[in-house]
């Protein structure tokens, strides 16, 4: 993907950085159910680290009033970025939906990004440290497997 190049294959300095997806072997390839899948993995996995200490911390009815608001506020985010992306054009990503929204605060959009799948994988680190330090305890303090 040579950003700025032009069809001859020289440098162009005024075209966009945004690429168009390649038309490899492997470009557009997942099916429904692989998405699927690797969503409901997604959603497991973290469920599974942190939804007890969430309603053990909350009680029982808000935590799954909790879970109700934060599903529609996650709901209605993914079809707000469905449809931009839609009008941005497909196949589409967050950079090619920023640049056709908002093509000044791009570099903002990708920051905002880059800043959440951080926070993310501290989290993951973070819920995953703890849960390994009491499995450790367990298993080393107590001789049980």
């Amino acid at each position: 993907l040579n950003a700025g190049a032009s069809n001859n294959g020289a440098w162009d300095a005024n075209k966009s950085i945004a690429t168009k997806a390649t038309s490899t072997a492997t470009a557009g390839r997942a099916t429904v159910l692989s998405c699927t899948i690797n969503l409901a993995n997604t959603i497991v996995g973290a469920g599974m680290l942190g939804l007890p200490g969430a309603f053990g911390g909350t009680g029982w009815l808000a935590g799954l009033i909790l879970i109700a608001v934060s599903a529609a506020f996650s709901a209605h985010g993914l079809v707000l970025l469905s449809k931009a992306a839609q009008r941005a054009g497909l196949p589409s990503s967050f950079y090619s939906v920023a640049l056709a929204a908002v093509p000044r605060y791009t570099i903002l959009i990708d920051l905002a990004v880059a800043m959440k799948c951080f926070g993310v994988a501290t989290g993951y680190l973070i819920t995953v440290a703890d849960c390994m330090i009491d499995a450790l305890d367990h298993v080393l303090l107590n001789g049980n497997p």
